[in-house]
């Protein structure tokens, strides 16, 4: 086989990986699509996940620290930089999303800065650290970029449709709790970087996945450990969120 025909082939592979963690969204994801979602819900969704967004560079640069390809560092950092200084499309960096997202929900930035995160979360956050320190660092890179890849769904009607989420976004349902587009930001902007960064990423890990001749099957394992490990996250965060807001 061909250096071409093997690097889509990976491609491939990982393109199924992202159709499977849509396949298998939580309780969360499902809770923010329905009728049920309250503005309470949203609030207590940012005080969770402020912990998690201020996280996420840290483990990127512990990413990027271990990655040998020049290409691949200056992908992470690219990204880094737009979750920490700016992205260039909104002139804030992502953290800042999350704080309008929460002030459209009633919050300040005192309150959310000064949230502590549920057992729950931290847990998940505890072992997603490890994951992206820990593990192959080929793995983790593609199991990113199936994750952020994800996002794309969250905007795009064709690929909702594709695999059969339903009609109604998140995005949908924020707005007609009476969140502006200013307050959205984080799934207008962000999740078109994420859809962005996943799209490159995918086929930065399978370029490199085939120069490197790594085994498929172990990308696929990290990918499964991956998928666990975010589902639980996003499990953890739906209980919690819903105990912050005071049930459904």
């Amino acid at each position: 086989m061909d250096a071409q025909a093997e690097e889509e082939r990976y491609f491939r592979a990982l393109e199924e990986c992202v159709a499977d963690l849509l396949r298998r969204t939580g309780k969360w994801f499902t809770f923010t699509q329905g009728d049920g979602v309250r503005l309470e819900h949203v609030g207590a969704h940012v005080l969770e996940f402020i912990h998690f967004v201020h996280a996420f560079p840290r483990w990127i640069a512990a990413l990027l620290s271990r990655t040998p390809h020049y290409e691949i560092r200056r992908f992470l950092a690219r990204n880094i930089y737009e979750e920490v200084v700016e992205d260039p499309s909104a002139g804030a960096p992502h953290y800042e999303f999350m704080i309008r997202l929460g002030e459209g929900a009633g919050l300040t930035r005192d309150q959310i800065e000064s949230s502590k995160p549920s057992p729950g979360t931290l847990t998940g956050m505890h072992a997603l650290e490890n994951y992206y320190r820990q593990n192959p660092w080929l793995e983790v890179f593609a199991s990113t970029s199936v994750g952020e890849a994800t996002n794309q769904a969250s905007l795009n009607p064709e690929m909702r449709r594709l695999h059969g989420l339903p009609e109604k976004t998140r995005l949908d349902r924020f707005r007609s709790l009476g969140l502006s587009d200013y307050h959205l930001t984080q799934y207008i902007v962000h999740n078109e970087a994420d859809a962005k960064h996943g799209g490159q990423g995918i086929r930065l890990a399978a370029k490199y996945a085939a120069l490197d001749h790594y085994p498929l099957e172990r990308i696929l394992e990290g990918m499964h450990e991956y998928n666990a490990v975010i589902r639980s996250y996003w499990d953890a965060m739906y209980e919690a969120v819903i105990a912050r807001a005071g049930g459904k």
